[in-house]
């Protein structure tokens, strides 16, 4: 107790002390909220997207991801049959994506969405696949693509991280 009162004292004939406490408590309430009220933001906007979407996610709160994603699957498969169009295991990871714009550097959140194709039915893949064959311009694609060796593949992440190369670059191992 009395070190809240030597506090108090304190504070009473240093008005400037008193101030800058208040304001650090109001800044760091008003961070609460913002954060509070984007984080809300963001999960209701991804609830109704999912929703219009009509799929069913079964999230983990892990870095390893799910534990046993097959036995996940096929307990789902059980349970509601032959409605089941697709499934796949994805990994959703937040990142940050730096590019030059107009001369100066932009960084933009992004989601990374990755899939695992092989638990995919072979007759899902090879229709996805004839169909990338048949729609994508592979003239387009040869135009935006530049082979690198492995010694090489150093300095074009310079590259890359300067926001100097735009299209994909293959790493050829062999040359």
């Amino acid at each position: 107790m009395y070190k809240l009162l030597l506090c108090w004292r304190y504070l009473r004939t240093r008005y400037i002390a008193l101030v800058c406490i208040v304001s650090v408590t109001l800044g760091v309430a008003t961070m609460i909220v913002v954060n509070s009220v984007m984080a809300g933001f963001a999960a209701k906007m991804q609830s109704e997207m999912n929703a219009m979407l009509g799929d069913l996610v079964l999230q983990v709160h892990s870095m390893d991801g799910a534990p046993d994603a097959d036995a996940h699957m096929a307990a789902i498969r059980n349970a509601v049959g032959d409605k089941v169009v697709g499934m796949s295991p994805t990994a959703a990871v937040p990142a940050l994506i730096y590019m030059q714009v107009g001369g100066s550097i932009s960084t933009r959140p992004v989601t990374l969405v990755g899939i695992d194709s092989v638990m995919a039915p072979r007759e899902l893949r090879v229709e996805a696949w004839s169909r990338l064959a048949r729609d994508l311009d592979a003239g387009k694609l040869e135009a935006m693509t530049r082979e690198i060796t492995l010694a090489g593949a150093i300095p074009a992440a310079a590259e890359i991280l300067a926001g100097k190369v735009r299209g994909r670059l293959v790493v050829n191992v062999n040359a």
